[in-house]
Order: C-alpha cells, then sequence, then structure tokens
C-alpha cells in the first residue's frame, strides 16, 4: 500500500508543473495536447472557431450541445493511468460565459461531430454565475452529467478514464472580444487503488 501510495505522489510530482501557455485551435485535427495535473494559462479568449465550423447553426440540437460555435478552442488530453478526472475553467473576466463539451476521442469523432452524431461524455452550457466568478468545469459539485443553457450548476460530474484514453474537449466562450482563463486539469488515483509502475528496455 505505501509502494502505491508513494508512486502515486510521484506520478504527481512528474505531471504537475507551473502554469503555461499553448496555443489556441478552433479545429479538432490541429487541437493541442495538454497533461493531465498542470494548469494552463490563456490571456486572450479563443477568437472565431478555426478553419471548419464544426458545429454549425442548429437550433433542433441538443441543450447539452452547442447550438454553435462561437469563439471556441479544441484540446487533446492523454489519460496515463486509471482515475478520476475533474478539470476546472477559471475566466479572468467574470462577464464572460465559458461553455464547454468533453468527448472520449476516437479516429471517428470529427466525422461524427460533422454529422451531428456524436455525444459528449459531460457537458456544460450553464449560464456564468458571477457569485463563483464565472468558474466552470468537472467536480465533486457537480450533480449531472451534462448541464443546458440558462441558470444551472456550473459544474458537471467528474469522470473515470482508463489508462490509455484520450479525451477531446472543447472551450468556447459565448461572448466576442472577451478575456483570457486558466485551465486546471486533474487526475487522481482512486482511494484504495494499486497502481504498479513497470520498467524495463524495449
Amino acid at each position: 500500500m505505501q509502494k502505491g501510495l508513494i508512486f502515486i505522489l510521484l506520478l504527481s510530482i512528474a505531471f504537475y508543473g507551473f502554469a503555461q501557455t499553448i496555443s489556441f485551435s478552433g479545429d479538432l485535427k490541429n487541437a493541442s495536447y495538454l497533461q493531465v495535473n498542470q494548469t494552463y494559462q490563456f490571456p486572450q479568449s479563443p477568437q472565431g472557431y478555426g478553419h471548419i465550423k464544426e458545429f454549425k447553426p442548429n437550433p433542433k440540437r441538443s441543450p447539452f450541445l452547442f447550438k454553435e460555435e462561437r469563439n471556441s478552442t479544441w484540446f487533446l488530453i492523454d489519460i496515463p493511468f486509471d482515475g478520476l478526472f475533474t478539470f476546472e475553467i477559471s475566466p479572468s473576466n467574470i462577464r464572460d460565459d465559458y461553455d464547454w463539451m468533453l468527448f472520449l476521442y476516437s479516429p471517428g469523432l470529427e466525422k461524427a461531430i460533422l454529422n451531428d452524431t456524436a455525444w459528449p461524455l459531460r457537458s456544460n452550457n450553464a449560464r456564468n454565475n458571477k457569485a463563483l466568478f464565472s468558474k466552470t468545469g468537472l467536480s465533486a459539485e457537480g450533480k449531472k452529467f451534462h448541464e443546458k443553457p440558462g441558470v444551472g450548476n456550473n459544474y458537471s460530474l467528474p469522470i473515470e478514464p482508463k489508462a490509455g484514453d484520450k479525451l477531446a474537449l472543447i472551450i468556447d466562450n459565448i461572448y466576442d472580444g472577451g478575456g483570457g482563463f486558466d485551465l486546471m486539469l486533474n487526475l487522481k488515483a482512486k482511494p484504495g487503488e494499486k497502481l504498479v509502475l513497470l520498467r524495463g528496455n524495449i
């Protein structure tokens, strides 16, 4: 048990780092990669939606999905071990309203999105809550998998991805010319779960 806890601590240190800046990509196929247990800083809001408007205007689309992209960016997140995944978006301007959707990535995801057949693992389109400094994400404070537009919980339930999974996160600011945000990604091993570290040469 002690070895497992030591490994978790070392792994957390290995993936933890100072806040850093990554470039935006409004298209899934050019998404920037992010690492878990890191904080990323973005001094400005995304502007526009890239070369392809992957979520074209569709008022009949489920309220748990974007009606359309406005000011969006895509990120890919590799999951190095089984655990509990959470994240938080902290806008620098509390007037900004950042919505998001989180998908399990596969090579066919882009086509499924364009065909309107993709469904997110989690999403949150709730109105920004200035009492919470307009923060949003996945946390234990969430009550549902998805939140529709309007007044609602700004956090959705965490997920439990498996080692080797890849997540695709799209973040969209509904307002033009908004401020930036910090994005904090956390992956923690579940309590009592034993992790094994393998070493060797290939």
